[in-house]
């Protein structure tokens, strides 16, 4: 036959013939080495041949020789991982191949190594997919090793790739390649306090999803994430984004949710104010997602303009509730607890006031958006998530938090001297009736504010009527 394949051996050592009668490749040669770092096909004529062979080690070129190849196309799976080789001699009519036969050749070969990759992903044990480190075998051992991604490209890849395509070293990722056997990396979206967050493919169903890494937990915490987990995914609404479920990894929790490519709130902040009546229209879709959500038992903790997506038709979501907490049957107006000396240090250490901290279990979520109660030691309630949203409203109109400031402690200290300043000293056009609303939605007393996500919604609902649809 004028047609050699070779794949991977189980072991991962070398590549074998599964077509053909070439001899066994080791995976680790110079050769393969070549097509692994370029992922392109190396076409062997006589010229092409001489320069490849005079650096090739012995082994290889014998190699060469033996299996009379005139064309080498590597099998790379969606990962990045070289699965395999195809070998084409010279054609049995003696004839010269054409650019067409090439073409032909590398969209087949690229279709079956995605056809190889799903084979082994699926029907494979974990123990065949992932070999023990310690028999030494250089395989798929997609499981067992966390991968590397690119810092400046933000690219995921396989773990032995030294250099991205864009030129820059790879650097150390929190997951392995294929997690579970389900999902493939893809690329970091984002990092922060509380873990970092990847976009992945669901290899069983073929979507894209967002995996987010949480903080490790003990065992009886891990089973309260699943638990939370399952409740969230009940709980439909258009503009919240779905929870597929949770994976663990080494003690490490992950979300699986939706994948949202539009962007945040936080970019469109970044080009500057909203303009107003967009803002009442995001506020009256978010109270009554949050008013779905409380509804439910959960609550959020962590509304701020990052954790608000948008799909690419720029439909909003509410995303992110690593930090969601069923919510208990305390009274928000209920005495609070004051923190601890150690909570409370540990809160004025945490640096970056826009990262997410955790200090204790009642403490949790980004301190420029934490609400006074939260602060002063209330068990968390569904206040706290109002606070949050009134907050990314004002930013939103403002074009900056009101409390922007290098820490955690210039932000508090501010808060407490001075409270929310009037939203038209950073938007003197804003509306009287919005700028009422978020006097008293950001009041530090608390009997001042909408007493529900439900009231919220209600209030921006008469805003809406009262301004027009082209205020800015």
């Amino acid at each position: 036959t004028s047609v050699a394949v070779l794949l991977v051996n189980d072991d991962g050592t070398e590549l074998v013939p599964v077509e053909g009668t070439a001899s066994p490749l080791r995976r680790d040669s110079a050769l393969l080495e070549i097509l692994r770092t370029t992922r392109d096909d190396v076409r062997l004529d006589s010229q092409t041949l001489g320069s490849i062979s005079r650096l090739l080690p012995p082994a290889d070129r014998e190699w060469l020789d033996d299996a009379g190849a005139h064309f080498l196309f590597p099998l790379v799976g969606s990962t990045g991982m070289l699965l395999g080789v195809v070998a084409l001699r010279e054609a049995r009519t003696g004839l010269s191949y054409t650019p067409a036969h090439f073409l032909l050749v590398t969209a087949a070969g690229g279709h079956a190594a995605l056809q190889i990759e799903n084979r082994w992903l699926r029907g494979r044990e974990a123990d065949e997919l992932c070999p023990r480190r310690e028999s030494g075998a250089q395989g798929l051992d997609w499981q067992d090793e966390p991968t590397v991604y690119c810092p400046a490209c933000t690219l995921v890849w396989s773990p032995e790739t030294r250099r991205c395509s864009c030129g820059s070293a790879t650097i150390g990722a929190a997951l392995p390649l294929i997690v579970k056997g389900k999902f493939r990396l893809e690329r970091l979206v984002g990092a922060g306090g509380m873990g970092v967050v990847y976009l992945a493919v669901d290899m069983v169903l073929d979507r894209q999803v967002a995996i987010k890494t949480l903080p490790s937990l003990r065992s009886e915490s891990a089973e309260k994430l699943h638990r939370e987990a399952r409740t969230m995914a009940k709980v439909l609404h258009p503009n919240l984004a779905l929870i597929y479920g949770t994976e663990q990894w080494r003690g490490t929790p992950m979300l699986i949710v939706e994948y949202l490519d539009g962007g945040t709130l936080r970019d469109w902040i970044r080009r500057g104010p909203v303009p107003c009546a967009d803002v009442i229209e995001l506020g009256i879709v978010l109270a009554d997602v949050l008013d779905r959500v409380h509804a439910s038992g959960v609550l959020h903790r962590d509304v701020k303009p990052s954790n608000i997506g948008y799909t690419r038709d720029r439909r909003p979501k509410l995303l992110d509730f690593g930090l969601a907490l069923l919510e208990g049957t305390g009274d928000s107006r209920a005495k609070a607890e004051p923190l601890s000396g150690r909570a409370t240090e540990a809160l004025l250490r945490s640096g970056d006031p826009t990262a997410t901290v955790t200090v204790d279990e009642r403490l949790v979520g980004t301190p420029l958006y934490l609400a006074p109660e939260a602060l002063a030691g209330c068990a968390p309630q569904p206040s706290f998530d109002l606070w949050g949203l009134a907050l990314v409203l004002y930013e939103a109109i403002a074009g900056r938090h009101p409390f922007a400031g290098d820490n955690v402690q210039t932000v508090l200290a501010a808060a407490e001297r001075a409270g929310v300043p009037d939203i038209r000293d950073y938007r003197p056009t804003c509306p009287v009736g919005l700028a009422a609303f978020l006097r008293d939605a950001l009041s530090p007393n608390i009997t001042r504010r909408p007493e529900s996500a439900g009231a919220m919604r209600s209030e921006l609902d008469r805003l809406r009527v009262s301004i027009p649809a082209h205020a800015h």
